[in-house]
């Protein structure tokens, strides 16, 4: 039996940790920070989905040294808590304990020496403890996956064992995993789309219209590809789950937590309280941009946004700059 830790117990770690549990040939174990949350999945409860009750219950603990008996590690926290979840798995997991990774954000370097900000391969590929690594991303809601409701993601790595064996580990539920060898294009548009999701909400809330929320997720895929191509990605990725995919679904509606955040921005409105990756990614999306001389003008805008610019003066600036060729 392969006995998987999914280190989070939010709504998505909860879902993806429901999905892997419907394997009868793998034993889930969700690592979660506080004896309530664990205590609420135990009972099959998840507290971030509005106390959602779940088809079965989770078992959860708080106890960290749990990762030393882990063939799998499914790291389904904020992309902030990246580095402090590995440090965990340093201590305890096997060398050769593979990693996948959930998240859709930029992480910072406190390490003079490395570019920052990161997206996660990166990170992965300069920790000196090398492991086997995936990036798992797409378009997915939580609470429709804990319905059992169909849904499609894509792993990408490099090494297309750690791949197959998460195929193989969600073969029961009802979350298709097509695969994929580029995982830092990938990572790039699970970070893209939270930033293109706010801005699509600041179009709603500014009732800019649907000709110009088109406009805004076109381009925002330009944007896409051109980070993509410029850290060595593939340019099909972006077609795919990971990026249209993804893309379409977090700009779709305030069902997405990342435009609830910008409709709330665009009509003036007391911000949520629930986690926005996109508001956290965009100034660092910005820096990263600004660093590798790449223009992304729309996650430019929104991270000025973000700081208190005047949204109209945004728009205004965007409309004004100069005619390219598509």
């Amino acid at each position: 039996m392969t006995n998987i830790i999914v280190m989070g117990g939010g709504s998505w770690g909860a879902a993806i940790a429901y999905s892997l549990g419907q394997n009868t040939a793998v034993s889930v174990t969700c690592l979660v920070r506080d004896e309530t949350t664990a205590s609420a999945l135990n009972n099959g409860i998840v507290p971030r989905l509005n106390d959602a009750v779940l088809p079965a219950p989770i078992q959860a603990t708080t106890a960290t040294n749990c990762l030393a008996d882990a063939d799998v590690i499914y790291i389904v926290l904020p992309a902030a808590a990246t580095m402090e979840a590995l440090a965990q798995i340093e201590q305890y997991a096997a060398p050769d304990c593979p990693v996948i990774l959930c998240a859709k954000g930029l992480v910072t370097s406190t390490n003079e020496t490395e570019i920052s900000p990161l997206f996660l391969p990166e990170l992965m590929n300069n920790r000196p403890a090398k492991r086997p690594f995936a990036m798992l991303s797409g378009p997915s809601f939580a609470d429709e996956v804990i319905q059992n409701l169909p849904a499609a993601l894509v792993c990408a790595s490099h090494d297309n064992a750690v791949c197959t064996a998460v195929s193989r580990q969600f073969s029961s539920s009802n979350l298709r995993i097509y695969l994929s060898d580029d995982p830092i294009g990938v990572a790039i548009g699970g970070a893209i789309k939270n930033i293109i999701a706010l801005a699509s909400g600041i179009c709603d809330g500014l009732g800019l219209g649907d000709n110009a929320k088109a406009a805004l997720i076109t381009r925002g895929l330009a944007e896409t590809g051109r980070l993509i191509n410029a850290l060595g990605g593939k340019k099909e990725t972006i077609s795919g789950l990971a990026g249209i995919g993804d893309l379409v679904l977090s700009a779709s509606g305030p069902h997405s937590r990342n435009m609830a955040y910008g409709l709330a921005l665009g009509q003036g409105k007391a911000l949520p309280s629930s986690l926005s990756e996109g508001a956290r990614s965009a100034p660092l999306m910005a820096t990263r941009a600004l660093a590798l001389d790449i223009e992304m003008p729309i996650t430019n805008a929104v991270s000025k946004a973000l700081s208190g610019e005047p949204l109209s003066a945004l728009i205004t600036d965007l409309l004004a700059r100069p005619t390219v060729k598509e």
